[in-house]
C-alpha cells in the first residue's frame, strides 16, 4: 500500500480528493491523452486501483470532481454501469 494511503492527511473539505490522488489522477489523464481512443482508465494507487476512475466522459463516471489537464477536462469517480 502506498504510504499516503496508511499515513496520509485527509482532504481538508469533504467533497475533494486527497491531494495525492489528485496527482495520481493527473497522471492517468496525461495516459489517456496519450492514447486519444481511450476515454477511461483506472486510476492506479495500491490494493484497491480500480476502484477511482478517470473519464474524459462524464456520463461513465458517477461523481463529481472536475480536473483539467493541458486544457482538457477529467472527471473522476466510480465507474458507472451501463443503462438500459
Amino acid at each position: 500500500m502506498s504510504d499516503f494511503l496508511r499515513k496520509g492527511e485527509p482532504p481538508k473539505e469533504t467533497s475533494t480528493y486527497a491531494p495525492e490522488v489528485l496527482e495520481l489522477a493527473k497522471q492517468a489523464a496525461k495516459e489517456l491523452l496519450g492514447n486519444p481512443n481511450d476515454k477511461i482508465i483506472s486510476i492506479k494507487f495500491g490494493h484497491r486501483s480500480g476502484e477511482l476512475w478517470l473519464s474524459s466522459d462524464p456520463t461513465l463516471v458517477v461523481g463529481s470532481e472536475e480536473l483539467t489537464v493541458d486544457g482538457k477536462r477529467f472527471y473522476i469517480g466510480l465507474f458507472k454501469a451501463e443503462q438500459k
